[in-house]
């Protein structure tokens, strides 16, 4: 993706967050995408990385402690901001999806989202 073409997602991402109401939708896209991009990171190397789904002295693996500290950041940023935030675990997509009534994309149950984007 060109940076252009990143800069014009970031707009239509954020004017989509302004038609749902969201009180500062420039600030809110910005926390989205950073959760987003960990998200990603996570979800890739979930995927790739044995060491990831080693477990640690503590019968955790750094796969299972990190779903458990996203989950958290999600929660909080759920309620913060009022949306409903939905997680993916397949990189190949978007990593985190806003949930609406009428959203554009469609999650894997079929229901309405917009998907957060990462860069």
């Amino acid at each position: 993706m060109t940076t252009r073409q990143a800069i014009e997602e970031r707009i239509r991402f954020e004017s989509k967050l302004r038609e749902l109401g969201v009180e500062h939708a420039v600030e809110t896209a910005n926390r989205l995408r950073r959760l987003a991009r960990k998200i990603m990171r996570h979800n890739e190397r979930d995927c790739s990385d044995e060491w990831y789904g080693t477990p640690g002295r503590d019968g955790k693996t750094p796969s299972e402690k990190m779903d458990e500290t996203l989950e958290r950041a999600i929660q909080r940023l759920a309620k913060s901001t009022g949306l409903k935030l939905s997680a993916q675990g397949d990189p190949r997509g978007f990593s985190l999806l806003v949930m609406t009534e009428h959203g554009r994309d469609q999650d894997a149950l079929g229901a309405s989202c917009i998907g957060v984007p990462e860069e």
